[in-house]
């Protein structure tokens, strides 16, 4: 009744008898106007359906609503329908970006838990045969051509996909890292951009396998231009990011209780990988124990010192005065720096004595004589916050 009572509406009207642009322009008032509903997803599903003239009019809504962020598992089905997707002349174009969804071997340790013996073995050979059928897939080199396909598409229509990996959800049976496909998907992924011939994806990889930041640091060290950005886990609670539209290096700590020796020879591999082509100028620090100034000057600020133009250590957790007054020291000598910020978390200063400055910030041409002075004014107090 709602189509047909709709259909003879709009005769009356003379709705349909209006040129497409303005449809649209209806169909996205439309989607505004419902935009506080629960669920508008479904009346622009519905619209599509009532007549030709109505669906034309809200392909760009509805393919920007389901189509805009595509989520697919590694799979033969679930890859050749993305390519599906993306060579529709009117739901590709819309596609920005592009989760890829990888599958481990499955396994509910409960089932063996409440001693429901066979039913644990036979879901545990349906996941390793799910499992084995993704890989098999990706093996072959089919998934390598769809999305190098996909890739070459999505270029053509102006786009560059930005990319993410994650696992699925679940428990994984014990002794299986070996078998976990993130990393070798990963390479897989980028292997097809370059083969497209387009210039390297944005992506960010939500886990912290070390095989998988091997497998970043390899595509970082082969690329000839770094104008794109990445983020991905180094350890459990640590993230590294970096933007290239900002030039900006940004190191996450997670959790207040493990922010311990963070600023490794891990973190200044990518540092160095970077500097082989894109200028870093900024680099944002949060919630970081830094007990180290050194290690953390060495290994992430000093190859970066001559074009550093901003550093920010915002919501750190604990940072004693002769550390911060190091590193204020070490700054001083950067060229061009014209910001220095620091901060601490709200949470951690209960552990800090009375007289504290809690928040320190610094900004002009003349950055070096301010923070030497600020630095020598921390201990010329005697401020200890260790």
């Amino acid at each position: 009744m709602g189509v047909a009572a709709t259909i003879e509406t709009t005769r009356k009207t003379g709705l349909l008898n209006l040129p497409t642009e303005l449809l649209c322009l209806i169909v996205e008032l439309v989607e505004k106007d419902l935009s506080s509903i629960t669920n508008p997803y479904k009346d622009i599903q519905n619209l599509r359906l009532t007549c030709k003239q109505l669906r034309d009019a809200a392909y760009k809504s509805f393919a920007i609503r389901f189509f805009r962020k595509r989520s697919h598992v590694i799979s033969a089905f679930s890859i050749n329908t993305l390519h599906d997707i993306i060579s529709d002349p009117h739901f590709g174009p819309h596609v920005k970006e592009l989760t890829l969804v990888v599958r481990r071997s499955r396994y509910n340790i409960y089932d063996r838990a409440f001693g429901l013996r066979k039913r644990g073995e036979e879901n545990a050979m349906h996941a390793l045969d799910v499992h084995a059928s993704d890989m098999k897939f990706v093996d072959s080199g089919l998934y390598d051509q769809l999305m190098e396909k996909v890739f070459a598409v999505a270029h053509s229509h102006g786009n560059s996909l930005i990319i993410m990996v994650k696992k699925l959800s679940g428990n994984t049976q014990y002794g299986s890292e070996n078998r976990h496909p993130e990393p070798y998907a990963l390479a897989r992924t980028l292997e097809a951009a370059r083969r497209a011939g387009i210039p390297p994806p944005e992506f960010h990889v939500g886990t912290g396998l070390i095989n998988m930041e091997n497998t970043i640091m390899n595509h970082l060290s082969s690329q000839e231009d770094h104008c794109f950005g990445f983020s991905f886990y180094f350890f459990e609670n640590t993230k590294i990011m970096y933007y290239h539209r900002r030039n900006t290096l940004k190191l996450v700590n997670y959790a207040v209780l493990d922010g311990h020796n963070r600023f490794g020879e891990r973190i200044a591999q990518v540092v160095h990988a970077l500097l082989v082509q894109m200028a870093i100028t900024r680099v944002e620090v949060s919630g970081f124990w830094l007990e180290d100034g050194d290690e953390f000057a060495t290994h992430v600020l000093q190859p970066l010192l001559p074009l550093l133009e901003s550093v920010e250590l915002c919501s750190m957790y604990w940072v004693p005065a002769r550390t911060l007054s190091s590193i204020m020291n070490f700054l001083a000598e950067a060229p061009k720096l014209t910001r220095f910020v620091f901060s601490l978390d709200p949470i951690c200063r209960c552990n800090y004595p009375g007289g504290v400055r809690e928040r320190l910030e610094y900004e002009g041409t003349d950055l070096s004589s301010m923070l030497k002075d600020g630095a020598a004014c921390l201990v010329a107090k005697f401020i200890s916050w260790d």
